[in-house]
C-alpha cells in the first residue's frame, strides 16, 4: 500500500467467533436485567445471526450495513429471535437492555484496548483494525465470567424447577392452574382448623376471586391487606364464610397477616399421579414469589404426603 503502510488482513472465521461472543454475551447479560427466562438454544441463534451480520458488513458491496438503520434493525431481529414476545412493552425493554450492555462492554473493551495498545479503536466492520489479542482479550474474559453465571444460574434454575409441581385450585368449579414450588420453609396453617396453607400470587388466582374483592385489595397497603374492608365488601356473600386470616412472622418482620380463602379442592401433580385436597387454606401474595416466573406459590411438604391425601388418576 501507498505511504509505506503494510496490507493488513481481517479473517472472517475470527470476526465471527469474536462477534459471535460478544452478541451472546449481551444477550444473555440483557436477558437476566429483565428477568426474562433466557434459552441457550434461541441465545445461539441471535448471536450466530450477529456474527454473520458483522461478516456480512467486511465486503464493501454491503457497506450499507454499516447504517445506523441496519445496526438497529439487526438488533431488534437479534433480540427478537433471543426473546420472542407478542408485547412491545418487553420487547423494547430487553432492546434497551441490549443496547446498554452493548455500551458498557464496548466502553469496557475500548478502555482495555487503549491501555494496552494506545488506540481506542475496536473492530467494527470493512476499513476496520485488525483484529489481535488487545481487541479480543476483554470479549473473552466477559464471555468467561457471563458462561460461569449461567452455568451456575442454570443449576439453580433446574434445581427450583425439580422443586415445582402443577398446582390447581378450584372454587365453585372455576379452576387456575399454576406451578408452585414445594418450601419445606412454609408452616403456615391456619389456627382455626389446623390446615396447612399455600401461599399464591394475587394475579394467579384472580379469575377465582368474586368482583367485590379485587377493587378492596388492589385499594390495600402492599404490606397490610384491609381485612375489615374485604370482611364488609364479601359480606352476605359465599364468600364470606370462605374468607381467613392467617397471621405469620418472618425475617425482619415481627408479625403480619395474610389474607386468604378456602377453595373447594386443590389439586397438587402432574395428569395421571394427582394429589386431592379439601383441607388446605389458599392465601394470597401481594408481591411475585419468583422474580424469574419459575413458581407462584409455595406449597408444604406435607400436601404431597399420602396420609392424609387422596390419591386420584
Amino acid at each position: 500500500m501507498s505511504g509505506g503502510q503494510a496490507l493488513r488482513y481481517v479473517y472472517a472465521d475470527i470476526l465471527f467467533v469474536v462477534n459471535f461472543v460478544f452478541n451472546f454475551s449481551l444477550l444473555y447479560l440483557a436477558g437476566r436485567l429483565a428477568g426474562a427466562p433466557v434459552a441457550g438454544r434461541r441465545l445461539t441463534l441471535a448471536a450466530a445471526l450477529g456474527g454473520a451480520y458483522g461478516v456480512a458488513s467486511l465486503y464493501p458491496s454491503l457497506s450499507f450495513l454499516m447504517s445506523l438503520p441496519a445496526k438497529m434493525l439487526t438488533s431488534g431481529l437479534m433480540v427478537a429471535v433471543a426473546y420472542p414476545t407478542p408485547r412491545p412493552g418487553p420487547f423494547f425493554r430487553l432492546l434497551g437492555l441490549f443496547y446498554l450492555s452493548a455500551f458498557v462492554v464496548g466502553g469496557a473493551s475500548m478502555a482495555w484496548n487503549y491501555l494496552t495498545t494506545g488506540s481506542a479503536t475496536v473492530l467494527t466492520g470493512a476499513g476496520s483494525r485488525p483484529l489481535g489479542l488487545p481487541a479480543v482479550l476483554p470479549a473473552a474474559l466477559f464471555a468467561g465470567v457471563l458462561l460461569h453465571w449461567a452455568v451456575a444460574a442454570g443449576r439453580e434454575r433446574r434445581r427450583i424447577l425439580s422443586c415445582c409441581v402443577p398446582c390447581r385450585v378450584v372454587v365453585g368449579g372455576v379452576q387456575v392452574e399454576f406451578p408452585a414450588l414445594v418450601d419445606t420453609g412454609n408452616r403456615l396453617r391456619d389456627p382455626l382448623s389446623d390446615s396447612p396453607v399455600v401461599i399464591v400470587e394475587y394475579p394467579a388466582l384472580d379469575r377465582l376471586l368474586p368482583p367485590e374483592f379485587g377493587p378492596v385489595w388492589q385499594a390495600s397497603d402492599e404490606d397490610e391487606p384491609d381485612i375489615s374492608g374485604l370482611v364488609a365488601a364479601l359480606g352476605g356473600t359465599p364468600w364470606s364464610a370462605r374468607l381467613r386470616v392467617i397471621p405469620f412472622t418472618s425475617l425482619g418482620r415481627a408479625s403480619g397477616l395474610l389474607v386468604g380463602f378456602r377453595p373447594d379442592e386443590v389439586i397438587v401433580g402432574p395428569q395421571g399421579r394427582t394429589v386431592s385436597r379439601k383441607d388446605v387454606v389458599v392465601c394470597l401474595s401481594p408481591r411475585p414469589l419468583s422474580s424469574e416466573g419459575s413458581y407462584r406459590a409455595l406449597m408444604p411438604p406435607e400436601i404431597l404426603e399420602g396420609d392424609t391425601a387422596a390419591w386420584a388418576g
